[in-house]
């Protein structure tokens, strides 16, 4: 018997974690419901010679904590939450925050900064 999905990835590399391997990856519903075995998609698209990510990841961003600029200085465009936002739109599921201190701070002062705000307002994972 073989499983319905609504899209399978055939013959791709598959790399995640546990797993780097060709296998046919199964999708319904936007989440990933089978790797390898009898299944066929709505829609099929052959990916050999591809590697196949769950998502991407930007290690180098640079997105403001509301607290890091007074009013009358100037501020990174994107805050955490818009910027993690505009990531996951374009398929990157993990930032890495490129912190940096303010004048006269320490670095401890902005990564902590730096992590309130990705653990209150991240739309994606996150890493300093």
């Amino acid at each position: 018997m073989s499983l319905q999905v609504d899209l399978v990835l055939r013959g791709g590399r598959v790399v995640g974690p546990g797993i780097d391997e060709v296998v046919d990856l199964g999708i319904s519903g936007g989440t990933i419901v089978a790797l390898g075995g009898a299944m066929t998609g709505l829609r099929e698209i052959e990916v050999a010679g591809c590697v196949v990510l769950p998502g991407l990841v930007d290690p180098h961003v640079h997105l403001s904590a509301p607290e890091a600029f007074a009013a009358d200085e100037p501020a990174v465009v994107d805050d955490v939450h818009t910027g993690t936002l505009a990531a996951a739109a374009g398929g990157v599921t993990t930032v890495g925050q490129m912190s940096f201190p303010l004048a006269d701070e320490g670095s401890r002062v902005a990564l902590d900064r730096d992590r309130r705000a990705c653990e209150s307002a991240a739309a994606v994972d996150w890493f300093l």
